[in-house]
């Protein structure tokens, strides 16, 4: 008989193997994204073990009371922090991180820096050193750039409120502070009393908190001890200040800029500084003035005093 055309059925067949190639085809595609996962995971867990080694390392530490500098790192296995001082630590100091952004050839690149603070009033104001937000002071406005101040939980947002170039003090001022109030987990430090201040130079330690850089989740402010404290002087890295610093007889480790130096009962004397030979410190009056004063006032305060220079 002749062949005679007949309906072609449906074909099995190229389905299957239609089937098996999409199949095929999703697996190497959840394959490739498992595996960008875990390198980023590693990534992280990379970051978090760096973190977490370098606590190790700052907790570890050996006591170095007979040495004549170094920020001392308390270790806990050997040293108990005074119970008003580890109070101001958990209660009032944060960290601060300020991220900087500019423009270069039509791309935007940023910086971070962290460091410690403190809140010092009931209006969302937290304290810091100013060199923390470095040296360009085009930046601090920048509307690329931003403050954060972590609590020990979450960041909130803030800005730059007041500044002081000559004692090296900055006032941020935490955004909404309305509603922030309300899952902001600090409370305002204790100022030191005229009496108290007489004893400074008495006492043998004093301390401070060190930011350890890490992750959100790896955020630490480490008590350090410092002390004794020397003098107020106005030769700071050997020229002539405007205003008076304490003086330390101990260097800060880096994280340390913006910290309260306070006592064992855990008032605040200062707000540690920079480091050169000594480590400096704005002074309690300083400190007690600026957060008093606005801009204006600041500004026109410094003006008067480097023109009597």
């Amino acid at each position: 008989m002749p062949d005679v055309d007949r309906p072609k059925g449906f074909d099995w067949l190229a389905l299957i193997v239609v089937i098996g190639l999409c199949v095929v085809i999703a697996v190497l595609i959840v394959g490739y994204y498992k595996n960008q996962h875990f390198k980023s995971q590693a990534a992280t867990d990379s970051k978090l073990l760096q973190s977490e080694v370098l606590l190790n390392n700052f907790l570890t530490a050996e006591r170095i009371a007979d040495k004549p500098f170094g920020g001392q790192v308390i270790n806990k296995q050997f040293y108990k922090l005074p119970e008003g001082a580890e109070k101001t630590r958990q209660e009032s100091v944060v960290v601060v991180r300020f991220t900087s952004a500019r423009i270069i050839k039509d791309q935007i690149g940023t910086a971070e820096l962290a460091s410690s603070g403190f809140l010092v009033n009931d209006s969302g104001t937290v304290v810091t050193a100013l060199h923390t937000l470095g040296d360009v002071p085009a930046d601090w406005s920048n509307p690329l750039s931003s403050i954060e101040v972590h609590d020990g939980q979450r960041f909130f947002n803030a800005t730059l409120d007041k500044y002081d170039w000559v004692a090296d003090l900055a006032a941020l001022q935490i955004k909404d502070w309305q509603k922030s109030k309300k899952h902001f987990h600090k409370k305002p430090i204790r100022l030191a009393s005229v009496e108290e201040k007489k004893n400074l130079e008495e006492m043998g330690n004093l301390y401070g908190f060190c930011f350890v850089n890490g992750l959100n989740e790896s955020i630490h402010s480490l008590p350090v001890i410092f002390g004794p404290y020397l003098a107020e002087t106005n030769i700071v890295n050997g020229e002539i200040s405007p205003v008076a610093f304490g003086a330390i007889n101990r260097v800060a480790e880096v994280g340390c800029s913006g910290s309260p130096l306070v006592g064992p009962k855990g008032e605040a004397y200062g707000v540690v500084s920079r480091t050169i030979i000594h480590t400096y410190v704005a002074t309690l009056e300083e400190l007690q003035n600026f957060i008093k004063s606005d801009q204006l006032e600041i500004t026109r305060r410094l003006i008067a005093v480097q023109k009597n220079r």
